[in-house]
Parts: C-alpha cells; sequence; structure tokens
C-alpha cells in the first residue's frame, strides 16, 4: 500500500494537475509528454520494485510473516491497484469523469459478483483475485476510452515551437514532497504559498 500510495500521489496528482493545465492551454505537446510520462514512470518504478521483490522473496516473507505462494498475488495487485488509481486521476485531468464513471460501474459490478462467487464456493483464499480482476477490467476499459478519445480531446489544441521536456520535468514536484502531502504537511518550502 505504501508503494502504490507514493507512485500514485507522485505521478496521478501531478499528472492530474498538469493534463488539466496544459489541455487548459490547448498545448499539444505538453499534454502529450504529461500523458505518456503519466504512464510510463510508473511502469518503470513499479518493475524496478517488483524485479525487487521477486529476487527477495524469502527475505520479504520472513520479514513480513506473508505466505511466499501471496507474493505473485501481491506483486500484481501493487501493479494493478497503481494503474487503477492512475488512469482514474487521468479522467480527472483530461474531464472524462463520465466515462470514468461509466468503466467504475461495470468493473464494481463484476466485482460484486466474483465475490459474491468466492464467497458461495467458500474460498477466501481467492478474496485478492476479485480485486485483481476488477481492477485489470477497469485498467483496459480505461485504456480502450482514453485511446478512443484521444484524438478528440488534442484536435483543438495548437502545437508550441518553444516546447521544452526538461523545462516540465524541472517544474514537478519533487517525489519526496508529493509523498508528504499524504500526511497533510509539505516538506518543500517552494511549493508552499504563505498570505501576509
Amino acid at each position: 500500500l505504501m508503494i502504490t500510495a507514493f507512485i500514485t500521489n507522485y505521478f496521478g496528482t501531478a499528472g492530474t494537475k498538469f493534463l488539466a493545465e496544459y489541455r487548459g492551454r490547448k498545448s499539444i505537446e505538453h499534454f502529450t509528454f504529461i500523458f505518456k510520462v503519466s504512464f510510463i514512470g510508473p511502469l518503470i518504478i513499479l518493475t524496478v520494485i517488483g524485479l525487487i521483490l521477486a529476487s527477495n522473496l524469502e527475505f520479504f516473507s520472513k520479514s513480513f510473516s506473508l505466505d511466499l505462494n501471496l507474493f505473485n498475488s501481491l506483486i500484481a495487485y501493487t501493479f494493478i491497484r497503481s494503474y487503477y488509481i492512475i488512469i482514474r486521476r487521468v479522467f480527472y485531468g483530461i474531464d472524462l469523469v463520465r466515462s470514468y464513471a461509466i468503466n467504475e460501474i461495470i468493473s464494481a459490478i463484476i466485482m460484486l459478483t466474483s465475490l459474491v462467487f468466492v464467497c458461495y464456493a467458500n474460498r477466501p483464499d481467492l478474496l485478492i483475485e476479485c480485486y485483481l480482476l476488477s481492477y485489470t477490467l477497469f485498467c483496459l476499459l480505461g485504456l480502450r476510452t482514453l485511446l478512443e478519445k484521444f484524438n478528440s480531446i488534442t484536435k483543438e489544441m495548437t502545437s508550441n515551437e518553444k516546447f521544452d521536456s526538461g523545462l516540465i520535468i524541472t517544474s514537478h514536484p519533487s517525489p519526496i514532497g508529493s509523498f508528504c502531502n499524504i500526511s497533510g504537511f509539505s516538506i518543500t518550502p517552494s511549493f508552499t504559498k504563505t498570505t501576509s
């Protein structure tokens, strides 16, 4: 959960802010860059974390008293849950709330149905798979919706000759500052605003 919170707060929250900002400015290069980073950034970090966990299964199993058989499901849950939240925030950032709601309702129905079957079959060991099924379905539906609507969203945007990806990266909030905001405080004075 801490891994998911860190990744989604950094890429999800900041991604939502910048997507909305550059969509409002109608800047296609900036918008496309943030859109790609919102998905590629978490993939790289989650892959590294997944490899670290997979290569040290026994250590983490003993440290956290976890069954080794659960690790594959937990790693998959970390990936899918993170992207579930990121895709949800991307929907907000580009003002596709109605599409988000439809996809959320469909995946929630699937989750409830699978939970009923799991409870009826008395298989508590499959509970996490119910969440994985629902989140995976939402991610697939969400990605399809975003790809289908991407051209219509960007068709009225204009090209910016002064586009510089380096400027966007340096203006992005630091990972530590974003993570600390989860607790309701900030350790990055440059992003706080004081009033007299």
